[in-house]
């Protein structure tokens, strides 16, 4: 399946994902695209990217319990005055990144334990994270601090 761009408006975007990794490649287009269309510079480009990258990947790795279930990660991205904000939400097992400790920095990458890298890095690339569960899904907001090239 492929993960379809949908333009809301001048200042908004959503994609759906359904249960599958190989989707995961298909961010960097999105990216692109919205990195085109709102003419953010490379650096906030290559943070969206990652910072989606590794939530989404998160879910579709760890959220997503049964294979054959029909599972979703919905995704809005929307440009606001002078920040990019993020609403995921999807299906998965509850998972609340806040509640996840961000790893010590004095610590070299070789003596980091196994996972929470990624969390540590999209908490230390964006402005805030809001978790909620309703409904049996997961919602997390967030926010990019962007400039926008002229």
């Amino acid at each position: 399946m492929t993960v379809v761009l949908k333009q809301i408006d001048s200042d908004a975007f959503s994609f759906y994902f359904e249960n599958d990794i190989k989707q995961i490649a298909q961010i960097e287009t999105i990216v692109e695209t919205i990195q085109e269309n709102w003419k953010l510079n490379n650096k906030v480009q290559f943070t969206l990217n990652l910072v989606l990258e590794e939530l989404i990947c998160n879910v579709l790795l760890y959220g997503f319990k049964v294979v054959d279930e029909r599972q979703f990660i919905n995704v809005n991205v929307r440009l606001l005055d002078a920040e990019i904000i993020i609403n995921i939400i999807d299906n998965g097992a509850i998972f609340n990144p806040l509640e996840h400790q961000s790893a010590p920095k004095e610590t070299s990458l070789e003596e980091k334990a196994i996972g929470g890298l990624g969390i540590h890095l999209v908490k230390s690339m964006t402005n805030y994270l809001k978790y909620n569960r309703i409904n049996e899904q997961n919602q997390l907001t967030l926010s990019i601090p962007i400039i926008i090239e002229s």
